[in-house]
């Protein structure tokens, strides 16, 4: 019921969130109105961590180096997402998410 109350807020906004977006938001159980504040903040990070997937090329093609660049260059959006999330969700939440986005980075890295 949660899930179709965020698409039918998505869709109300027009606002375009990736799948993965409303999965994790899904996966969290968060309420239309916190789903609604977090979206932004996760579509805007999936957004820049694709644009350092496009700069960069296939992380598993790339060399050591060009991998830590990649890699400063993701904390450093994960680090500002997780300062913009930390003020809307709580501990658990968080603690959530954290797993969630561990267990997507592992999937992508085989």
């Amino acid at each position: 019921m949660k899930y179709l109350l965020l698409l039918a807020f998505v869709m109300m906004a027009q606002v375009e969130v990736p799948p993965a977006v409303v999965e994790t938001i899904s996966k969290l159980k968060l309420s239309t109105e916190l789903g609604s504040k977090v979206a932004p903040i996760l579509t805007e990070q999936a957004a820049e961590l694709r644009t350092i997937r496009e700069k960069y090329g296939d992380p598993k093609e790339a060399s050591l180096s060009t991998k830590l660049k990649m890699r400063k260059e993701a904390q450093a959006i994960d680090e500002r997402a997780d300062a913009q999330l930390k003020k809307i969700l709580s501990e658990d939440q968080m603690k959530e998410l954290m797993k969630i986005r561990k267990s997507r980075r592992e999937k992508a890295a085989q």
